[in-house]
């Protein structure tokens, strides 16, 4: 599970501010508040449990994303106190277009992202790592995406759990400023992928070869490793 960004943090604190026009913009779509047959937030009273429910949705939110994600119990107590407001904010203010429910459904049980590691690899002569790691388990399928610390470059591919050998990984693209660029063969130069370790939420290996984008820019990509716990 992903923390959420601070940039909600500013879209739900602007609710606060905007309960009286009963119309406000949310994190996808618009909040509407006050106009929910089912959902209070109605003149007088109704108006100020609303704009109280969105001031303590802000605090709680604020408080969630300055949370150090490596203290699980302050995390989890953190991610509980924002749920909490938003379920508060539904029945205070209505949800008409699920929005805020879908905030809600996003945080999960509150368990912080346990993956670990890095990919590295050099894009022509430039090395590059991804440390922010994501792995999506879906029946026997690892959907894994690495991400730089400090920037928008990422790596994504799948793989088969409990697979390992020569060319195991699937879907592998690499996205650099924007761009994506997906593995292709160049004259006797192919892309080539090494699975050493697929066992017990770990998964090592390396990857090399040459990369392309939908307008023919390629790339090579040479020592990349991948070196992941999850």
């Amino acid at each position: 599970m992903t923390k959420t960004t601070f940039f909600s943090f500013l879209l739900i604190f602007a609710i606060a501010f905007g309960v009286t026009s009963c119309t406000t913009e949310a994190i996808e779509g618009e909040f509407v508040v006050g106009t929910d047959p089912d959902g209070g937030g109605g003149d007088g009273d109704g108006n100020a449990a609303c704009e109280q429910a969105a001031v303590d949705t802000a605090t709680t939110l604020a408080a969630f994303n300055a949370v150090d994600q490596s203290d699980t119990q302050a995390y989890t107590d953190a991610c509980n106190a924002y749920k909490v407001a938003l379920v508060q904010q539904i029945s205070s203010c209505g949800d008409e277009t699920g929005a805020i429910q879908a905030v809600v459904d996003s945080l999960g049980d509150c368990t912080p992202d346990s993956s670990t590691g890095s990919i590295t690899v050099t894009v022509g002569t430039l090395p590059m790592e991804f440390t922010v790691i994501d792995v999506v388990v879906e029946g026997t399928l690892l959907k894994v995406t690495a991400s730089e610390a400090d920037g928008d470059d990422k790596i994504y591919f799948e793989i088969e759990q409990g697979v390992t050998g020569t060319d195991m990984i699937q879907n592998f693209v690499i996205t650099l400023l924007n761009r994506d660029y997906t593995p292709f063969s160049f004259n006797m130069n192919v892309f080539t992928s090494e699975i050493t370790v697929n066992e017990n939420n770990m998964l090592e290996g390396t990857f090399s070869g040459p990369v392309q984008a939908a307008n023919n820019a390629s790339l090579s990509l040479t020592s990349g490793v991948i070196d992941i716990s999850y």
